[in-house]
């Protein structure tokens, strides 16, 4: 599908709000340009997502990722409050498999060309300038940018080391925390370790080529970690 394009800062900031639209997965989704709460009749809202470029709302109408709403249009909620705040829409969120496979494609297209993605022999999956990339089915890479999670990445590196290193996919705790001490210098206590882990998991989770291909769980009744990176299956 063509999309109407925008401005590098406005499609930052839409891949940014569509990731958390994708978590929450709510039909509406409130933003607007400052802090504040909706008051819709007897509920209230907060709000979801604060964005500053003023083109961003009308990029995500355009190109069919979200319908706007503004207070006046709800016939849902005919008894909004004021005050408003600033820059508010309600986006009203029909299609959530669109709007994953727009910002599945922006991401493909930002980190460079799948084909150019050149896997080592006999394995179907690498890692390369911060950016995890697995092989699909027909020999295209789908990636995952951690280039922009200083926090969350090295978790990440600390499994995928130990199971690129000893061609494990079960390793205890105290593995995990030397692999990651080893990458940063810094010692992590396990249950931010933990944390920081299901973070990275709804960015998995929310990437279609990614979510049943990685594998990674904690076993509590061995406590010991479960790191697994799945090929390619036609079943």
């Amino acid at each position: 599908m063509q999309y109407k394009q925008a401005d590098k800062t406005v499609i930052d900031e839409v891949l940014r709000l569509c990731d958390e639209a994708l978590k929450k997965r709510g039909r509406y989704f409130h933003i607007a340009t400052e802090q504040g709460n909706i008051r819709l009749g007897q509920l209230t809202y907060g709000i979801d997502y604060i964005y500053h470029q003023p083109e961003t709302p009308f990029f995500l109408e355009r190109n069919g990722l979200a319908t706007l709403l503004t207070y006046d249009q709800k016939d849902e909620f005919p008894t909004l409050k004021n005050p408003i705040p600033k820059g508010y829409y309600a986006l009203q969120i029909d299609d959530f498999e669109k709007m994953e496979k727009w910002r599945d494609e922006e991401m493909d297209t930002r980190i460079g060309s799948d084909k150019a993605v050149t896997f080592p022999t006999g394995r179907y999956y690498t890692y390369e300038n911060e950016v995890f990339y697995i092989k699909r089915r027909d020999g295209s890479a789908c990636p995952l940018d951690l280039s922009a999670m200083p926090t969350l990445r090295p978790i990440f590196e600390a499994f995928f080391y130990l199971f690129r290193d000893t061609t494990k996919t079960a390793f205890t705790v105290n593995e995990v925390l030397e692999s990651y001490k080893r990458i940063t210098k810094k010692e992590i206590d396990r249950y931010i370790l933990s944390k920081r882990k299901a973070s990275i998991m709804k960015t998995i989770n929310n990437k279609s080529c990614l979510k049943n291909r990685i594998v990674w769980k904690h076993k509590k009744a061995e406590d010991k970690w479960i790191f697994d990176i799945l090929p390619s299956s036609d079943k």
